[in-house]
This record gives C-alpha cells, structure tokens and sequence, in this order.
C-alpha cells in the first residue's frame, strides 16, 4: 500500500509542477524523505499527507481516497509476523500481491501449446485442437485426415 500512496502522491507533485524540494519544505522534511515516501520505503503520517494533499490542490473526494490508503499503508500486514524468516526483498512483493486487485502471470520462458508448431505441442494440447475443430463442425473426414497427419508427425519426430 505504501507503494501504491507513494505513486499517486507523486504523480500529483509532478502534475503540479511542484518540486521534492518544495513539497519537503511543506512537511517539514527533505528531499530524500520525499523520495523514500514516493517510493513506498517510508511510511508517511497522516499530518503529512494532508499537508502534501493541500499543496497539490487535492479535491475533497480524492483527499478522503487518499487519506484512507495513507491509513491502511501505515497498518502492518499479515507477513510481518514473519520477519526472521522472510527475506525483506519478499516482503514488498507480498505487500504489493496483497494491495493488488489483479494478478496477472507473465512466464516469459513458456510458449502455450497454441501459440506452438503443431509438431512441438504437447499431446493434449493437440487434443484439445482437435477436439475445437469437431466442436466448429469440421467434417469428419477432415477431422479424421488431421488425426492421421498428427499420428505421422508423432511417429516420425
């Protein structure tokens, strides 16, 4: 959550055309501490938050959005009850996984058996295709030429 705060505080500073160093001064702070806080190491008190709201022109509705992430940011999650055995590199992923709405998986060392040569797809994969096109109303002997081509091409390789 810290990390989410931290994005959208300065996403405002930069649509603001305010500096870290002017948004430092308001909290009272440095610009390394913005920074850290803008990169979600840092929690922020809500005194803070308010400040930095005020300065870069925040609407009432989104302040309030704001203040509530601000709130569950400075909350300790679950997985901090594991800090002697979770390596601090872990604990934001776990963090972000947790703040996260979605999850997507991006595997960039696997091709899905659709995406492959027929002759390379794993055997359900073909299957599957084969099962598809029957489904589509191919006919069947179209279906059953196919079905002969792919046990040539398992034979062969």
């Amino acid at each position: 959550m810290r990390i989410l705060l931290g994005t959208h505080l300065r996403r405002l500073r930069e649509s603001k055309g305010i500096t870290a160093r002017q948004a430092a001064a308001t909290i009272r702070a440095s610009e390394s501490k913005i920074s850290r806080i803008e990169l979600g190491r840092n929690a922020i008190r809500e005194i803070d938050v308010l400040d930095l709201l005020t300065l870069y022109g925040v609407s009432a509705a989104d302040r309030e959005q704001l203040l509530t992430i601000a709130e569950q940011a400075n909350r300790p999650g679950w997985w901090h009850r594991y800090n002697d055995i979770l390596p601090e590199w872990f604990q934001a992923y776990v963090g972000m996984e947790e703040a996260a709405r979605a999850i997507r998986v991006y595997e960039p060392q696997f091709i899905p058996g659709c995406c492959r040569p027929r002759s390379t797809r794993p055997r359900s994969s073909r299957s599957a295709t084969s099962r598809l096109k029957s489904a589509s109303g191919t006919s069947s002997s179209a279906r059953s030429a196919s079905a002969g081509s792919a046990k040539d091409a398992l034979s062969s390789g």
